[in-house]
């Protein structure tokens, strides 16, 4: 299955890629993980889960040098409860595979690029729900930021997508 050979092979490049953290100075890393139980899982403005809660979790790695990336993941539920067997999409969790580097560019504005590959291990033959995404911030005064995403096949549709959120 494409989804799972994805899953499997980015799994694996992290685990090897962990592996290979000892070799660098303690000082100059990081490596994080968190665990939640949160009451819904709302992306971009949507139910990822028919409201009902989500398990999540995630492991960061961070480098003093300003490069990071990680692993998310999240319960996810896109079939509402009264929808056949026969039509249940399987997608049951959503793991994102993350990367990109951050830095200030002066004392005032610091930028943040980074590339997400969104997958949904578990999902019924045919359906490959998989996608990328890069996104791309720019913050300002410590407080204001401006973010731009675009994805050339969002949810697997073919089709692209492009957001930006100012706060």
């Amino acid at each position: 299955m494409k989804i799972n050979a994805i899953a499997s092979a980015l799994t694996v490049g992290a685990l090897g890629f962990v592996g290979s953290l000892p070799a660098l100075a303690a000082e100059e890393l990081s490596i994080s993980g968190n665990v939640t139980l949160a009451s819904e899982y709302v992306f971009r403005g949507q139910s990822q889960t028919q409201e009902d809660p989500a398990f999540q979790a995630s492991v960061d790695y961070a480098h003093a040098s300003g490069f990071y990336a990680g692993i998310w993941g999240s319960s996810v539920d896109f079939t509402a409860e009264d929808t056949l067997p026969e039509d249940e999409d399987g997608a049951d969790v959503e793991i994102d595979y993350y990367v990109g580097f951050a830095s200030d560019i002066n004392d005032t504005f610091s930028y943040d690029v980074s590339g997400v590959y969104y997958t949904y291990p578990g999902a019924n033959d045919g359906i490959d729900y998989d996608y990328p995404e890069l996104i791309g911030k720019l913050t300002g005064w410590g407080w204001a930021t401006f973010t731009l995403g675009y994805s050339w096949d969002t949810f697997n549709s073919g089709e692209t997508s492009f957001y930006s959120v100012s706060q």
